[in-house]
């Protein structure tokens, strides 16, 4: 469907005469690129509307977007799957910032989030199979996972101290989100690796 759109937006664009022929794939992409790159807020808002919890959601997906782009992790070939997957998961962690607030979790929450921001700055970026990242890129890409997790973690704190349990909650699962599927890629590529082993 987002693929679909974006052709449809390139073509109208090369029609109108804002972009040539040749531009065309170029452009459709980068149109795609945008939209499936802002999916997961669109996912969220829905989520959010139908649990009653649209800032915790919005809160929880500002973290996972911005260091999700540079600490790598798990990634699915298939874009479809991908949605339908990421649309449970964030059902999922929706669910368990309920079950921390009434619970009581909050503090076990901090020590995860602390934990999981120290994995971020040891181990981003995570390649995947699709993108090989170029040793500068690499770097850069480290880095800012650093600045962005670090940050993540101090605004965590600040409003661990000054909100309401459930915001500084929905916050903390978003870091822990991304270090989750951080860990799933590296366990991942450990796995794809041992069978390349095995069978060479």
């Amino acid at each position: 469907m987002i693929r679909a759109l974006s052709s449809r937006v390139a073509k109208w664009m090369e029609q109108e005469g804002v972009i040539s022929q040749e531009d065309k794939e170029l452009f459709s992409y980068a149109i795609y690129s945008l939209l499936f790159g802002l999916l997961p807020i669109f996912i969220v808002t829905l989520l959010g509307f139908a649990f009653g919890m649209l800032r915790e959601g919005l809160l929880m997906i500002t973290p996972f977007m911005l260091i999700r782009k540079f600490s790598g992790g798990y990634h699915l070939n298939s874009s479809k799957l991908c949605v339908t997957l990421s649309t449970a998961l964030l059902a999922l962690t929706m669910g368990l910032i309920k079950l921390i607030v009434q619970e009581g979790y909050i503090k076990f929450l901090t020590v995860l989030v602390s934990l999981s921001v120290m994995c971020l700055c040891s181990f981003s970026p995570v390649e995947n199979s699709a993108r090989k990242l170029t040793e500068k890129e690499s770097w850069l890409f480290h880095k800012l996972t650093c600045i962005f997790s670090v940050a993540s973690l101090l605004v965590y704190f600040v409003l661990y101290e000054t909100v309401r349990v459930q915001y500084s909650a929905a916050f903390g699962v978003g870091i822990l989100l991304v270090t989750g599927l951080q860990l799933f890629g590296i366990i991942n590529s450990l796995i794809t690796k041992g069978k390349n082993c095995y069978l060479f």
